[in-house]
């Protein structure tokens, strides 16, 4: 997005550790409509290689449901730090 539109949407939520991205988009719907670029974009395997695809895939479920159900910035994150970072 634009940086004016992120200006507008008084950017991310600081009191979010993770999951900042997800608060923000939900944020960014509720104000217009964008779409993903088609692009590939390279990140880092190592948290994947440390805990495994679907235990990882599995957590970062747990902390999508756990913020849906209203779960708070800190609880989603001691849930991650619990389970992903140990």
């Amino acid at each position: 997005i634009e940086k004016n539109l992120f200006s507008e949407l008084d950017g991310f939520d600081e009191q979010y550790l993770i999951y900042e991205d997800s608060e923000f988009i939900s944020r960014l719907y509720q104000k217009t409509n964008f779409a993903v670029l088609p692009k590939y974009v390279l990140t880092s395997a190592r948290k994947y290689e440390k805990n495994g695809i679907y235990r990882l895939q599995f957590h970062f479920g747990i902390i999508h449901l756990k913020n849906y159900m209203g779960a708070k910035p800190e609880a989603l994150f001691n849930y991650y730090r619990r389970h992903i970072l140990n």
